[in-house]
């Protein structure tokens, strides 16, 4: 091993441990454990945010100049997600074969390149959006990019690549239905959405076998292009970044289609709304309890997150205290507003005790019927509003973080404003119009319960 080669492994291992620790978010300080630590209100959250320009070709591109360490998260991001594929698995096996090879480089030489700079290039799969992340040395960019741009012009999904991606992908889809909670899941989107909706859809076994390269190669042309692109840098930006992006990344020619056309799906819910599968060597039963509900274009999504994290977002929330600590029926416990582009839904989500299972139930409907019919006590609010108000700021914290904060606006056509909305609402809700929300949103006839083990 040559001198050079040396240094550079070295190098990358500091990377690699540099970057494991801005991912955490997760930063050692000297404390003294002998005194409390101060109690400061947050009254305000600045934002670092983003320079929007235009590539060459008209891409638009987001740079958030933040971070002191020389390391880059980029996101290129297309309008390729489930929603747009016409038959199961496609869009999430175009963009994990991206990486499959290209007409220039195998699937190897992809890897040990990337693997030389220290780099980290992943794909990601969404109901709306596929997108390829970058982590890597701001000295590698020029290096890492035009790895990038290879694999987002020139793939050419290989027979052999896609023969192995399907044996793997079916072994860990046989394993992972097998679990009561992928089972319950599935059943509980397919019942709020309906089985033919993107949201409420889900693979059999069989639609492995209807994949070919054919039908992958289409779906890479139609929606992997500049005309559904979009990109994100975060970290410590420097000046000649933006020219090395565009000579690689600006040249890629828009189709002659000014506009993707959006498909539009009807929602059928099942008429049935409680479902139990019996799985007679399961050990714990899962319970998936919850209805469609509004995202977060809705003017009263900000509180009903509010609301939620009374209800089961955090570990202090009602149905922990009750259901975990205080019954033993269960590990955890926890609820969520899962918005989407097009729609979101409520989710109660637990794994019990087969025996307890029951009572499981019972106690989450108490603890419902509970925020419909009392107001929340000052202490218990205050203690909502502070661990909001901290979640809000670890969730700007960092180049990284902001990406991800950027990220979600871009995609609900928002802008930073909103972030202030948050913070507002988290100071200035009341109890009573917890009560309200409560009782506007959490109608229990059109709740589905979906039990499984």
């Amino acid at each position: 091993m040559s001198i050079l080669q040396i240094l550079n492994n070295a190098e990358i291992w500091v990377f690699r441990s540099a970057l494991q620790l801005i991912k955490s978010t997760t930063y050692m300080t000297n404390l003294n454990r002998k005194e409390q630590p101060k109690f400061q209100k947050i009254e305000k959250i600045d934002i670092i945010k983003t320079e929007s320009l235009k590539l060459d070709n008209g891409i638009p591109i987001h740079f958030i100049n933040a971070g002191s360490e020389d390391i880059l998260k980029i996101d290129i991001i297309y309008d390729a997600g489930i929603w747009h594929q016409e038959q199961p698995l496609l869009a999430s096996f175009t963009n994990h074969l991206l990486l499959g090879g290209t007409k220039n480089n195998s699937s190897a030489q992809l890897a040990e390149e990337i693997d030389f700079y220290g780099a980290d290039i992943n794909t990601e799969i969404g109901y709306n959006t596929g997108s390829i992340k970058i982590y890597t040395l701001g000295k590698y960019l020029e290096k890492i990019i035009k790895i990038a741009s290879d694999i987002t012009e020139n793939s050419i999904f290989p027979e052999d690549e896609l023969k192995t991606a399907i044996e793997n992908k079916k072994q860990e889809f046989i394993i992972s239905n097998q679990k009561v909670e992928k089972i319950a899941n599935r059943k509980f989107k397919g019942a709020i959405f309906g089985t033919n909706h993107p949201y409420g859809t889900s693979a059999e076994l069989s639609d492995f076998d209807k994949l070919n390269t054919e039908i992958i190669k289409d779906f890479y042309e139609k929606y992997y292009t500049a005309n559904t692109c979009k990109i994100i840098v975060s970290g410590k930006i420097k000046p000649e970044y933006k020219q090395i992006i565009n000579k690689y990344l600006g040249k890629r020619k828009f189709q002659k289609i000014d506009e993707l056309v959006i498909k539009e799906y009807k929602i059928t819910p099942q008429k049935e709304q409680k479902i139990y599968i019996e799985k007679k060597n399961a050990v714990q039963s899962a319970i998936r309890i919850g209805a469609r509900m509004i995202n977060r274009k809705h003017h009263d999504f900000i509180d009903m997150q509010i609301v939620n994290t009374i209800l089961g977002g955090f570990f202090g929330s009602r149905l922990m205290k009750n259901i975990r600590e205080d019954k033993g029926y269960t590990y955890g416990i926890g609820s969520g507003i899962v918005s989407l582009i097009n729609s979101g839904y409520l989710i109660i989500s637990t794994e019990a005790g087969k025996k307890v299972k029951d009572l499981t139930l019972k106690e989450i409907y108490y603890e419902i019927e509970k925020m419909k019919s009392e107001e929340i006590s000052f202490n218990e609010l205050e203690l909502v509003r502070n661990q909001m108000m901290g979640q809000l700021q670890r969730g700007l914290n960092g180049p990284f973080a902001l990406s991800h904060a950027f990220r979600q606006l871009m995609l609900y056509k928002q802008d930073y404003s909103y972030y202030d909305k948050i913070l507002d609402r988290i100071k200035n809700i009341t109890s009573k119009e917890i009560l309200e929300l409560s009782n506007k949103y959490f109608d229990t006839d059109k709740f589905y319960e979906v039990v499984v083990g």
